[in-house]
């Protein structure tokens, strides 16, 4: 079970791999085309770095405006419709 697990989590990150670089060809061409190979091979983990924190920032944000606007339905109206007593 726990193996079966590992394989699949496994296969879902050279997948996800496999597909930023057939997206991301282009760019890593035009690396390889300016410095050159090595140049390239070293850019990518930094690429592959900086997709996985602009995902991190994505989720973080979206947390953060449902927070505040799930706390805003409940916050009461400012300044107070009705007179105080």
């Amino acid at each position: 079970m726990i193996l079966s697990a590992l394989a699949f989590y496994l296969f879902a990150f050279v997948a996800v791999l496999a597909i930023l670089g057939l997206l991301n060809s282009q760019f890593y061409i035009f690396l390889a085309g300016k410095r050159g190979m090595l140049f390239m091979l070293a850019a990518v983990p930094f690429h592959l770095l900086y997709h996985f924190y602009n995902g991190i920032s994505f989720l973080i944000g979206t947390a953060r405006y449902y927070w505040t606007a799930r706390k805003a339905q409940r916050a009461p109206a400012y300044p107070p419709t009705e007179p105080l007593p």
